[in-house]
């Protein structure tokens, strides 16, 4: 699963990770939790490994599970994460995770990875429900889900709580597999 594409005067490439990624990932992963108050992680509690990065990968790696780098050149600056649900009765669902380089933003790698994502999905047998949890706050990234069929089902009021102070709520957003 690769596809290449081109945004802007950059030529990007859009594949799975694998384990050899797992250092370009780090990298990309320090980089975005440095510059933006939009993700949950903060640089102070993120320091995997190499091998616990890798781990992190091979789990996503599973046939019903996916992970998605968005490469320019060597540099990741772009990640997609999803995995099913464990228990029995949510198994028909799944929540993914999607950030881009803050430098890379509303370049369209987002919504090229979101699509890959939708039509990996939608081949998936047991996959019938796709969800997201995103902050209100974060504008560009609502109606990006938005304007791909996601519609919000949920709020978490006061979810997290930011560096300053300041509280943002959760929405809980989801886009359901139309089979035909």
């Amino acid at each position: 699963m690769k596809q290449t594409f081109t945004t802007g005067n950059k030529d990007l490439l859009i594949r799975k990770a694998a384990d050899a990624d797992a250092q370009a990932i780090i990298t990309f992963a320090g980089d975005l939790f440095s510059s933006s108050d939009q993700v949950l992680t903060v640089p102070d509690e993120f320091d995997p490994t190499l091998e616990q990065e890798r781990d992190f990968i091979r789990v996503h790696s599973r046939p019903d599970a996916l992970i998605l780098i968005a490469l320019d050149g060597e540099k990741v600056v772009g990640l997609l994460n999803f995995l099913p649900a464990n228990s029995f009765k949510m198994r028909h669902t799944g929540e993914f995770g999607l950030s881009v380089h803050p430098a890379y933003q509303r370049m369209g790698i987002g919504r090229k990875m979101l699509q890959v994502l939708l039509d990996w999905a939608a081949q998936q047998p047991d996959i019938e429900k796709v969800l997201l949890r995103v902050f209100h706050t974060n504008e560009p990234a609502l109606k990006l889900y938005e304007s791909c069929g996601f519609v919000k089902e949920g709020r978490q009021v006061r979810a997290i709580k930011q560096k300053d102070g300041s509280y943002a709520d959760l929405i809980h957003m989801a886009w359901t597999v139309e089979r035909r």
